[in-house]
């Protein structure tokens, strides 16, 4: 046995003691023998790393180790298995016999990880805070709640009164007038009503109209033409005959426009099942073509005989010897009323 052995042993049988351990937490003698219950489980809540809000870490800590124990000793124990990191480091360099009960480890953990608070707001921001129009008081309430819950230590009746500030005139408002509540929870209480009766006649709305949408495309189905139907148009041509051209009326159309002798009309509207495929450049329509068109054929026809877009006319053969003779061979067709057959047969007699 050697020196140094012997004297380790001599030194430990005369004083008794166990040898000495190196300390590694800051508490106070007694804490650390202090016992968990029996029924004692691991806590389930994330590890504190010091990077977010410490006294929300320790409403989750109390919280959760309050399940299993209120004692004092016990908390301490435990608490340094919430933390990591640099958390964790903070805590074991903490100096010996420096904690001596929970409240005194919770003030200093405060004060180490006070940059990590976030900005609390105060009850200032409440000033601007207002029910916009179309937004409906259950919306206006849950943001008001929203901002409410992020203001520590908020006197009730502050909120109160920049919550019956911020509303909107209406029924509500109109009640909180003439019945005025004590407080904030009697206010909840009541919204909470007013929610329901804005809900209930929004849902009564829409549902009436649906029911005139519903009414409505029955009507049309019913007043619909057949599939196999179309719009026809009932106007008449002028004349009896026209002039026959050597190009397209959209091309004279175009010609007519650019040399003013055709103002631009206004646009007419589609006829109701009109078919859709057949388009007027004139008329800037649907329901038939250009060339189709009575009235751009009347415009054109009137312009020929006035000796305009002379370019456009297909000479037949021995073409014609004078005005009054194209004239008189493309007369002008009468309107189709009572007496029509009556009248055309006494011109003829006139004639001959």
């Amino acid at each position: 046995m050697g020196r140094d052995e012997f004297r380790v042993q001599t030194t430990t049988h005369q004083t008794g003691a166990r040898p000495r351990t190196v300390r590694r937490h800051p508490y106070v003698d007694g804490i650390m023998e202090v016992e968990l219950p029996a029924c004692w489980k691991g806590l389930t809540m994330s590890q504190y790393d010091g990077t977010t809000d410490p006294e929300e870490h320790v409403d989750v800590f109390t919280t959760q180790a309050g399940l299993y124990t209120s004692d004092d000793a016990i908390l301490c124990r435990v608490f340094p298995t919430s933390l990591k990191g640099p958390a964790l480091n903070w805590f074991t360099r903490l100096p010996p016999n420096s904690i001596d009960c929970f409240d005194t480890l919770v003030t200093h953990f405060g004060i180490q990880f006070t940059t990590s608070k976030p900005h609390h707001l105060t009850s200032l921001v409440l000033v601007n805070i207002r029910q916009e129009k179309g937004k409906s008081l259950r919306e206006f309430m849950e943001c008001f709640e929203k901002i409410l819950l992020n203001i520590s230590n908020i006197n009730p009746e502050v909120a109160m009164h920049h919550l019956v500030t911020a509303l909107k005139l209406g029924p509500f408002v109109d009640s909180l007038c003439k019945k005025p509540v004590s407080n904030l929870d009697e206010l909840r209480t009541r919204a909470t009503k007013f929610m329901q009766m804005e809900e209930l006649k929004e849902f009564h709305s829409t549902t009436q109209s649906d029911t005139r949408e519903k009414k409505y495309i029955d009507r049309e189905r019913v007043l619909a033409p057949r599939p196999d139907s179309r719009f026809k148009d009932s106007r008449q041509p002028k004349y009896n005959r026209y002039i026959p051209l050597v190009s397209n009326r959209v091309r004279i159309l175009e010609e007519a426009l650019n040399a003013d002798l055709i103002a631009t009309p206004q646009r007419v509207t589609t006829p109701p099942n009109a078919d859709t495929t057949k388009h007027c450049r004139y008329h800037r329509n649907y329901g038939h073509t250009t060339e189709d068109c009575f009235t751009m054929k009347d415009k054109i026809e009137e312009l020929i005989q006035a000796g305009h877009l002379r370019r456009f006319v297909k000479q037949e053969e021995g073409g014609f010897s004078s005005k009054e003779e194209r004239e008189g061979r493309y007369e002008e067709r009468p309107r189709r009323t009572s007496g029509y057959q009556e009248r055309r047969e006494e011109g003829t007699r006139r004639k001959v």
